[in-house]
């Protein structure tokens, strides 16, 4: 009799790591054979892991979000900042007009026009003070912070020293783009689930102990009793799901490999967009600026003397504006370009290019 209970506790216990029922009159254990248990737990790690792959995509979303959010203010506090420096400049051209139209060397024209561009400057920077608070309440709501808290004056890093090559970085994209690995692991998980609906057509092992008899109450003689479950009718059922596994892992091959392609063009893409904005931030600050600012200095000298074009310095001083606006723009193109190379990569690449 202990022998047969024994033998009774050894059964029930092997099968309790698998399916279980249980009631007062009647214990079933379901124990799936053929490794069949294995693969689902292979499956199911393999979907733990791309559930980790599109957070850290999400994440990395977020992310190229705030730093778009971010080159917005500094453009922002670029515009105000080149508004205020023309405002000053003019400021000091007002009070010469003013004092030429007093002793009637110059006209009332010139300085009606001076002022109307006075009166638009001042106009747009309070305008862009308008935009930097939007900008700033979307850059906390980013952050999780409170919408009112007001920010510090953005700065840029000017030097342009990004020289990775294409391969490299397409290399880079392979090991570590979050969204590219969960279509690779989406190919593994799929080719388990093969495996397993191929399995479906095996057998598994039924354990069940029954009570003798329903006047015993809960003590009283059990039954043990050990079946195959077989999939029968053709495997019709099995068969179809054999089916829905293969189109299944083909269908994840070629979303990887048309994922590849697009990560390699996008790659590309931003390659070439970093270089054009590095050629014309050279081109910028070492030619076009310098010039109009000599220009500048020059006709500011000429109108002091009372030689000078008014309308010329006008143009010249917008010009200016317009081309140290274009120079913050390309630095914002190149570091945008970063930030969506580095979304597209998926690590940061200033810190691998020290």
């Amino acid at each position: 009799m202990i022998k047969k209970v024994s033998i009774l506790i050894l059964i029930t216990t092997f099968f309790l790591n698998v399916g279980f029922l249980y009631s007062e009159e009647k214990a079933q254990v379901l124990s799936p054979l053929f490794g069949k248990l294995s693969l689902k737990g292979k499956i199911a790690f393999l979907e733990s892991q791309m559930f980790a792959a599109e957070y850290k995509n999400k994440e990395l979303g977020v992310i190229e979000e705030l730093k778009h959010a971010y080159h917005d203010l500094f453009m922002n506090y670029k515009q105000a900042e080149l508004d205020k420096e023309s405002l000053s400049v003019l400021d000091s051209v007002a009070n010469i007009i003013e004092s030429k139209y007093i002793v009637g060397e110059a006209s009332q024209e010139q300085f009606f026009k001076i002022v109307l561009e006075m009166a638009k400057l001042s106009n747009d920077i309070e305008n862009l003070n308008q935009e930097k608070r939007a900008i700033e309440t979307r850059i906390n709501m980013l952050l999780n912070r409170d919408a009112r808290v007001s920010l510090g004056v953005p700065q840029l890093e000017e030097a342009v020293n990004f020289n990775k090559d294409v391969d490299s970085l397409y290399k880079l994209t392979l090991e570590n783009q979050p969204e590219l690995s969960t279509f690779a692991l989406a190919i593994e998980r799929n080719k388990f689930a093969k495996s397993l609906a191929q399995r479906s057509l095996l057998p598994d092992l039924m354990s069940e102990i029954v009570m003798r008899g329903i006047t015993s109450g809960s003590i009283g003689p059990w039954d043990i009793a050990l079946s195959f479950t077989m999939p029968f009718w053709f495997w019709a059922k099995q068969r179809y799901e054999i089916k829905e596994a293969i189109a299944n892992l083909d269908e994840a091959k070629a979303a990887y490999q048309s994922m590849k392609n697009r990560a390699f063009i996008q790659t590309q893409d931003m390659v070439v967009k970093i270089g054009i904005a590095k050629s014309k931030i050279n081109l910028y600050k070492n030619s076009q600026i310098p010039l109009l600012e000599n220009s500048i200095e020059s006709s500011l000298s000429a109108i002091r003397t009372g030689k000078g074009d008014f309308m010329g310095l006008l143009d010249t001083l917008r010009m200016l504006v317009e081309t140290k606006m274009s120079y913050y723009r390309a630095l914002v193109d190149y570091h945008m370009g970063l930030s969506d190379l580095e979304f597209s990569v998926g690590i940061d690449l200033m810190e691998e290019n020290k």
